[in-house]
């Protein structure tokens, strides 16, 4: 049987953000870091669920300004996982998928990043590192 969980974020570390502008307008975007998380898999069981965060879009203008993404990339991959010394057996964790949508798709000032992950057993996720690349133009 698979249960559902609502992963936590407890917080975003080594944050870093590249921008170039490119030719036609456009901005490249490059996102890093690492999600700190605890996520514990059930004791004989499987769990997905989803861990959400924003991320902003830097240099935009104030001025009422938002991006729109033409072309995206995103991974994540576990950095820091953690079995307890009474652990033993089924143990697993993966990232199934990693995406990025905008909270309004004509502009937007954030890009929220959705994880899917499972895990399974007494095993812990702690980190998650990850990668996102946009490419795009500011509206107004």
């Amino acid at each position: 049987m698979v249960t559902n969980f609502a992963a936590a974020l407890e917080q975003l570390a080594s944050q870093n953000v590249l921008m170039f502008e490119v030719p036609g307008g456009k901005r490249f975007y490059s996102f890093s870091g690492i999600a700190l998380t605890n996520i514990m898999g059930p004791v004989n069981d499987l769990a997905r669920g989803q861990l959400s965060f924003a991320l902003n879009i830097p240099d935009l203008p104030e001025s009422g300004a938002g991006f729109i993404r033409e072309a995206e990339t995103a991974f994540a991959g576990l950095q820091s996982i953690f079995v307890g010394h009474d652990a033993a057996g089924d143990l697993g964790w993966a990232v199934d998928n990693c995406r990025v949508q905008a909270s309004d798709p004509n502009g937007s000032r954030q890009l929220e990043v959705i994880i899917d992950l499972a895990v399974r057993g007494r095993a812990l996720i702690k980190r998650i590192a990850y990668q996102i690349q946009i490419l795009g133009r500011v509206v107004h």
